[in-house]
C-alpha cells in the first residue's frame, strides 16, 4: 500500500509539472486582455492598452512577454500616454519562488518613452489612483505616508534593463492665469536615448547601475550606488556622472526623512579639463571662448528638498589648482517660480593664466568676434529667418539676487582691483545695481541700468562712468595709440554717458567727456 501511495503521488506531482509546463502553451491569452486592462484599472485608476501579443509562460522558467504596451496619463496632461514601449520582458527564478522568495532574474523595456507631469492644480501623473480633481496632491501628508521598508530580502532583482528610452517632464504649477506676459508655456526637460542597467538584492537595496543618455541635449554616462534602507528612512546614495570636457561630477550622500518630507544632503564635486568644451555642450552650441578651455573644478556642500536646494561651502576653482578660487553660497526656492540667492567672493584671481591656458592672449576665437555695426536705431533687433522674430524673454517667474566681489585681478600684466557686481532679476527684468572696478592709472569704472527683452531680443538701457587720474598709464595699459607729448601734458580725464546695448547696436548719449 505504500508503494502504491509514493507512486501515486510521483505521478500526480509528473501530471501537474506537466500540466505547468503544457497548459500556458495551449491558453490563449491574448483573449484576456480586456480582463487585465479592467483589472489594472481597478487598482490604479488608469487604462491601459495591449498592441500586441501577450504571453505567459510557467516552465522551465516563469516568464511574462507583453508587446505594444502603454499606461494612459492622467486627465489635463499635454501626452495622453504616460508610459509607452515596445515591449516588456519579466523572467522570475523558479526555485526560489518555491520557497517563498522573490528572485527577479531579468526586467527587459524596449524603446519605453515615459512622459511625467506636474498640472497646475497640483495633480501629478505619477499619482496613481487619485481622484482628478484639484484637491488632489502629489505630495503626500507627512500623517497618510509611510516609510520605505526596512526588509526586503524576500525581492532580489538581478538584472533590469531599460534600452533607447526617453523621459520628458513638464511642470505647469507655474501656470498663472492672471499673468499679463501672454500664455504660460512650461518647459520641458528630456532625457534621450537612455540605455540603463540595474541590479539590487533586495527592495530596501543595496543597488547598483550604470548607464548612459542624453539629458538636455548632452551625452552623458553614469554610475549610481545606493546602500540598504536604515531605519525605513534613509537611504545612502551615490552618483558619478561623465559630461564632455572629460569632465566628471561625483555627488556622495543620503536621501533622508523618507516617507515625509525627503531631503538629500550629501557633498558634489565637479572637475573638467576643459571648460569651454563643457559650456558649450550644455550650450548646444560655439559660445565658450576658446580661453577658457583650461581646468576648472567645483565643490560644495548639497541640501535639497523638492521644494529648495541650497549649496554652503561653495569653492570653484579655475585653471590652475588652488588658484582662481572663489568661494560662496548659493539658494535656490521652487515655490511659486524660481527665486535664488548667490553671493560669490575671491581674493585674487590671475586672468592672464585663465587666458594663457586656452590660447595667446589678445587672440579672440573666429566665433567670438563681435561687430558694432552702424545700424539706424530703429533698425529690427533679434529677427530670425525671413525677418520673423525671436521669441527670447526673460521669465516673469524667476527672481533673487547676485552679487560678486574679487579684491584683486591680474590682467595684461596689471592688477585691477576693488572688482564688484550686484544685480538682481524680478518681473522679468534684469537690474544691474552695481558693477564697478579700478583699473590702472588710478581708473574708477562703474555701470547701472537694466536688461529686458525687446522685439524678441535683450535691450540694456543703463549709465557708465569712467574717471582717470593718471591716464597714459591707463592708456598704456588698453594698448591706445596716443602721442606720448600730449598724453603726458593730461592730469585728469572723466566720461560719463547713457547708453543702450542689445546685439546688433550700441547707442551712447548724454556724453560728458572732461579733459
Amino acid at each position: 500500500m505504500g508503494k502504491k501511495i509514493v507512486i501515486g503521488a510521483l505521478g500526480l506531482a509528473v501530471l501537474v509539472l506537466l500540466g505547468s509546463f503544457l497548459v500556458p502553451h495551449f491558453i490563449n491569452w491574448n483573449e484576456y486582455k480586456a480582463e487585465i486592462a479592467a483589472g489594472v484599472k481597478s487598482a490604479t485608476g488608469r487604462d491601459i492598452s495591449i498592441g500586441g501579443d501577450l504571453n505567459v509562460r510557467i516552465l522551465p522558467t516563469p516568464m511574462l512577454l507583453v508587446n505594444d504596451f502603454s499606461i494612459a496619463n492622467i486627465e489635463g496632461a499635454v501626452n495622453p500616454e504616460m508610459v509607452k514601449l515596445d515591449s516588456l520582458q519579466v523572467r522570475v527564478s523558479l526555485l526560489p519562488l518555491l520557497s517563498g522568495e522573490l528572485q527577479v532574474e531579468r526586467i527587459l523595456l524596449k524603446n519605453p518613452v515615459i512622459n511625467i507631469e506636474k498640472l497646475a492644480d497640483g495633480r501629478a501623473s505619477w499619482d496613481f489612483n487619485a481622484p482628478f480633481s484639484a484637491k488632489s496632491s502629489a505630495t503626500p501628508s507627512s500623517a497618510g505616508a509611510s516609510a520605505l521598508p526596512t526588509s526586503g530580502a524576500s525581492i532580489r532583482l538581478d538584472h533590469f534593463e531599460i534600452s533607447n528610452a526617453s523621459v520628458t517632464y513638464i511642470d505647469s504649477s507655474g501656470d498663472k492665469s492672471s499673468k499679463s506676459s501672454g500664455p504660460y508655456k512650461p518647459a520641458a526637460q528630456k532625457i534621450e536615448n537612455l540605455d540603463a542597467s540595474l541590479r539590487a538584492e533586495s527592495i530596501s537595496g543595496p543597488f547598483v547601475g550604470k548607464g548612459s543618455a542624453r539629458f538636455l541635449g548632452v551625452p552623458v554616462s553614469f554610475d549610481i550606488s545606493s546602500g540598504s534602507v536604515i531605519e525605513g528612512r534613509t537611504v545612502p546614495l551615490n552618483l558619478s556622472l561623465f559630461a564632455p570636457g572629460q569632465s566628471r561630477i561625483n555627488i556622495s550622500g543620503a536621501v533622508i526623512g523618507m516617507g515625509d518630507e525627503p531631503r538629500y544632503k550629501g557633498k558634489a564635486e565637479i572637475h573638467s579639463t576643459n571648460l569651454s568644451e563643457l559650456v558649450n555642450a550644455l550650450a548646444q552650441g560655439n559660445v565658450a571662448p576658446a580661453q577658457l578651455s583650461g581646468p576648472f573644478s567645483l565643490t560644495t556642500l548639497i541640501d535639497a528638498s523638492a521644494s529648495a536646494a541650497k549649496l554652503d561651502e561653495l569653492e570653484i576653482s579655475i585653471g590652475e589648482k588652488d588658484k582662481n578660487r572663489i568661494s560662496g553660497a548659493l539658494f535656490i526656492g521652487m515655490e511659486d517660480g524660481i527665486q535664488f540667492a548667490l553671493d560669490l567672493k575671491a581674493g585674487k584671481i590671475d586672468l592672464d593664466k585663465i587666458l594663457k591656458a586656452g590660447g595667446r592672449l589678445g587672440e579672440s576665437a573666429k566665433n567670438n568676434e563681435v561687430e558694432l555695426s552702424a545700424s539706424p536705431p530703429d533698425a529690427t533687433i533679434g529677427s530670425g529667418p525671413d525677418g520673423a522674430k525671436a521669441g527670447f524673454e526673460i521669465p516673469a517667474n524667476i527672481s533673487g539676487k547676485a552679487s560678486l566681489r574679487v579684491a584683486q585681478m591680474t590682467l595684461k600684466g596689471s592688477n585691477i582691483s576693488d572688482v564688484q557686481l550686484g544685480a538682481n532679476i524680478a518681473n522679468g527684468v534684469i537690474t544691474v545695481e552695481r558693477a564697478s572696478a579700478e583699473l590702472p592709472g588710478v581708473t574708477g569704472v562703474n555701470l547701472d541700468g537694466s536688461a529686458r527683452a525687446t522685439d524678441g531680443g535683450l535691450t540694456f538701457n543703463g549709465k557708465a562712468s569712467i574717471i582717470s587720474s593718471k591716464p597714459k598709464e591707463l592708456a598704456g595699459w588698453l594698448g591706445l595709440p596716443v602721442n606720448d607729448g600730449v598724453i603726458e601734458r593730461v592730469r585728469q580725464v572723466s566720461y560719463k554717458s547713457n547708453l543702450s546695448l542689445n546685439s546688433e547696436l550700441l547707442s551712447l548719449s548724454g556724453i560728458n567727456i572732461s579733459i
